[in-house]
């Protein structure tokens, strides 16, 4: 386009060449549409009104300056189009187009231009036009037709509801869904007929039809509920509302009619009526305020007589004024829903008396609202609920109170009893006679089965008081099984019973279990296989999946087996189906593994035929981690999974399962050296008597038997008594470490320790075959005590050196997995450590900050091992409230210390990822 100014040497003001063309622009400038005049080349305006800036908002200055600014404002979809208009020429008539405009601010707006061809000066033509913005019509003239294309959509799609339109006379002219529905006739059986099809011959005959339309029309509306006739010739009772329809000049153009079948509703009241009459609930009819009707046996439950309903029964009297907030959200659910859920609540009786009740109801009518309710006295049932509950408390109580005295009792029994197994094996190692002998034989026999006793029955308290621990991890199932055949094969050996090997079922496959609970449970199910097996019988572990959720364990004997109608017996505390007299037992194993197995989330149960043998199984969550090719090892083949003979072992006594993983992962790297763990003193006692360690690692806060204790009976056992036992403990000060030397302790090993030191210890008692005598720890091994410690740093440095060699050795996954298992521990001690110290629970509190104390020394974390140091100082001197302050700050203390581990250690990501998922 052209960019050629106007006829006019001046284009921001064009000169006026006549008065008609003055006259002209006096005109166009007093309407709201734009007038433009301009030569026959498009690229020529003679004249543009003020009304453009308005339309366009863009200045008439800017059109004359540049006439092409005109094509640029059209929508780029119309722009063809529109140029095409603007480039004809020749007499034609009027033309008119209607298209989009954008303004600057990119606004769209739709306008009408008309033009047309006009004489100008001499022979010249002109093209006159106008502009109109009809952005505002189109969108009312939209709205309109999507108005009625609802309403009709609306009338037609209504199902409830006949809706249809009459002309003046009653005849029908239009038909929807709903009419079709409820009349049984199509739109093309009906339209055209009067409306008096639907009445009966009795109403046509008496003029019902011409009736109802006259005072229609006279009144302005016409309703009754009565009897019309289907298609089928059934009736049904309609509720019809009828409305005249007026021309704009006021003239009656038809009538339109709404009918609804309420044949259901009324039928429906009618058994609301007959519920309220048979009193079986109390039951009311009520509006938004009063109540409108209500059976005697509500009217009995508030107080209230006929009389009092009659008179006007508000509701507000009925409810208590800390009810009535609640009584909006009810409505609203009502209205919403067409009833409200039942829910307890409360009545004003008459005489002041409050009522519990159960309260429930249901929509009659919206508008005005119309509802029925029910209302069920809970007098009773409050009464029968706190008598259960306070019956409740009395057991929890009891229950409790009998928890308390068997661990009381449990813990009080090992004082003499320790004294008569002590006596009874200094008498053994003394002269004595053949029957003498044999009556000290049965003491320590004696003895150490009430100690067994003792244990379970202190275990099974514990559980039932919720105050043993369990430390859920992955854990691998070949591990666990083949630690427990190792400690029960002097068992089976005695008694003349073969265990099988185990096979490969369990390669790659982890279950969800506390590692010390799950071989726990191992070893009470495998030993009592071996009790209650014959000579020369056999004893195995298999392994299977269960649809991929569930790993199911299974102990198989050949033994004497049960009758199977006392199997359920059998996982009931001190139950031995008879056995009392002839096989050792406590009856406890079974009882105490079952709640050990559902504590972990398990399952577990037997199947036994007499003289068959019994099979007990063990269910668990699996998690199995991806092996190499994707696939679980799950082929069973007679090959044990020893690997090579075992040098020595190393028996670590210690409750704190992230330790017991560190210490795992240290002997690992000693081929040949096996790891027994215990987390009671009572079982490394066992152990040790059992298996004779090279060498013991022992904590001295234990949660039966402390470490010194237990390191008294090793010494006093003659099977122990030579064990170099090497005491770990954070607690770093001289006295301490000289009181336990002084009592027979080899060394004193103080946390954290050096990994070095730790494999230089393991080394002089497991490998060289001469356990030096009682030493402390060698200069390099023994940090700087707890007070002594620089916390400018979260992590110990030397510690980490420690990880590194061990991350050299071991592999990154070693590493992760140990720091793994110390951050997933502390991560549940710590919020149990915070609602103990809430709840003031100072024996709890004393408990998980030893745990936590030891293992972040073992772990480098030493800030946090000063704060736990600090948090016991203020538990000994009763200074409760500063407790919680110090739980906090180790807390935020842990945090830090996580994000430095995982920076340390960036294998460790993708490890607690793992854990996590």
């Amino acid at each position: 386009m052209s960019t050629q100014a106007p006829e006019s040497n001046d284009w921001r003001d064009p000169p006026v060449r006549s008065d008609g063309e003055l006259r002209f622009r006096q005109l166009a400038e007093s309407f709201s549409d734009a007038f433009m005049l301009r030569t026959v080349n498009p690229s020529e305006f003679l004249y543009v009104s003020p009304a453009y800036e308005r339309i366009f908002e863009r200045s008439v200055d800017s059109l004359y300056k540049n006439p092409s600014s005109f094509l640029d404002a059209v929508h780029p979809d119309d722009r063809e189009r529109v140029e095409e208009q603007l480039t004809v020429q020749g007499p034609r008539p009027l033309l008119e187009m209607e298209y989009r405009i954008v303004r600057p601010d990119g606004t769209v707006r739709w306008i009408r231009a008309k033009r047309a061809l006009v004489d100008g000066v001499g022979s010249a033509m002109r093209v006159a036009g106008t502009v109109e913005d009809i952005t505002d019509h189109r969108t009312a003239e939209k709205a309109r037709r999507e108005t009625e294309q609802l309403f009709r959509l609306l009338v037609e799609n209504v199902a409830d509801y006949a809706i249809m339109m009459l002309d003046d006379q009653g005849v029908i002219v239009s038909w929807n869904a709903g009419a079709e529905r409820i009349t049984g006739y199509a739109g093309r059986e009906i339209i055209g007929r009067h409306v008096s099809v639907f009445y009966s011959p009795n109403q046509v005959h008496a003029g019902h039809p011409e009736h109802a339309l006259a005072t229609a029309e006279e009144t302005g509306r016409f309703e009754e509920e009565g009897l019309r006739i289907r298609k089928d010739g059934s009736t049904y009772l309609a509720d019809v509302v009828i409305a005249p329809v007026h021309n704009p000049d006021g003239s009656l153009r038809g009538f339109a009619e709404v009918t609804r079948d309420v044949t259901a509703v009324r039928e429906r009241e009618a058994g609301l009526r007959t519920l309220m009459d048979a009193n079986i609930v109390g039951v009311i009819v009520a509006d938004s305020e009063f109540i409108l009707d209500a059976n005697d046996l509500f009217l009995g439950i508030a107080g209230y007589t006929r009389t009092d309903l009659s008179a006007g029964l508000h509701i507000r009297n009925l409810t208590p004024s800390n009810r009535l907030e609640a009584g909006a959200g009810v409505r609203a659910e009502l209205l919403e829903r067409g009833a409200f859920t039942p829910y307890e609540s409360e009545l004003n009786h008459k005489d002041g008396r409050r009522i519990p009740i159960l309260f429930g109801g249901a929509l009659l009518r919206a508008e005005p609202l119309k509802c029925i309710c029910f209302a069920l006295d809970l007098s009773e049932a409050k009464r029968t609920e706190s008598a259960l509950k306070n019956s409740q408390a009395e057991a929890a109580r009891a229950n409790d109170a009998k928890t308390e005295f068997l661990s009381r009792m449990s813990h009080e029994l090992r004082t003499p009893l320790n004294a008569i197994l002590g006596f009874a094996q200094l008498l053994e190692l003394g002269d004595t006679s053949g029957y003498q002998r044999e009556y000290v034989e049965n003491i320590l026999k004696g003895g150490r089965h009430l100690l067994d006793l003792i244990n379970e029955v202190l275990d099974i308290s514990r559980l039932e008081s919720g105050k043993i621990r369990l430390s859920l991890e992955p854990v691998s199932l070949s591990d666990v099984a083949s630690e427990a055949l190792d400690l029960i094969q002097p068992m089976a050996s005695a008694g003349a019973v073969r265990l099988a090997s185990l096979p490969t079922f369990a390669g790659a496959v982890h279950v969800h279990a506390d590692r010390q609970r799950l071989l726990q449970v191992l070893l009470n199910v495998l030993s009592n296989a071996v009790k209650y097996n014959r000579p020369g019988g056999d004893v195995r572990i298999e392994c299977e999946a269960l649809d991929g959720t569930w790993v199911r364990l299974v102990v198989t004997d050949t033994g004497i087996g049960i009758a199977e109608h006392d199997v359920a017996r059998l996982f009931t505390a001190f139950e031995r189906l008879g056995a009392e007299d002839s096989i050792e037992g406590s009856g406890l194993g079974l009882a105490l593994s079952r709640r050990l197995v559902e504590a972990m989330g398990g399952r577990i149960g037997l199947t036994s035929k007499a003289d068959k043998g019994t099979s007990v199984w063990i269910e668990l969550t699996a998690l199995a981690p991806p092996s190499l090719d994707g696939t679980a090892a799950w082929e069973e083949d007679e090959t044990s999974v020893k690997t090579a003979p075992a040098v020595a072992s190393v028996l670590y006594v210690e409750d704190n399962i992230a330790n017991v993983k560190l210490v795992e992962h240290i002997v690992s790297l000693r081929p040949g050296i096996t790891l027994l763990s215990a987390m009671q003193g009572s079982v490394g006692l066992e152990l040790a008597h059992e298996h004779r360690p090279a060498l013991v690692l022992l904590d001295l806060n234990l949660p039966d038997i402390g470490g010194l204790e237990v390191l008294r009976r090793l010494r006093g056992d003659p099977a122990t008594e030579g064990i170099p036992v090497v005491v770990v403990s954070a607690d770093a000060s001289p006295g301490q470490s000289q009181r336990l030397l002084a009592a027979g302790a080899s060394g004193y090993l103080t946390k954290p320790y050096e990994i070095a030191s730790l494999l230089e210890l393991i080394n002089l008692h497991c490998v060289s075959g001469d356990p030096p005598g009682p030493q402390p720890d060698p200069p390099s091994a023994k940090p700087p005590s707890v007070q002594g410690l620089s916390v400018d740093n979260i992590l110990d440095a030397s510690v980490i050196a420690g990880f590194r060699r061990l991350e050299e050795r071991g592999g990154p996954s070693m590493v992760g997995q140990m720091i793994g298992s110390f951050l997933a521990e502390t991560t549940v001690e710590l919020p149990a450590l915070a609602a103990a110290a809430a709840a003031s629970d100072v024996e709890k509190v004393h408990e998980l900050t030893h745990l936590l104390r030891g293992s972040t020394a073992c772990y480098g974390a030493h800030r946090m091992t000063a704060s736990c140091h600090k948090l016991q100082e203020l538990i000994e001197s009763g200074k409760l409230p500063e407790v919680q302050a110090g739980v906090r700050l180790l807390e935020a203390e842990f945090v830090e210390v996580r994000k430095a581990l995982v920076a340390e250690f960036p294998s460790l990501g993708s490890n607690m990822a793992r854990r996590d998922h």
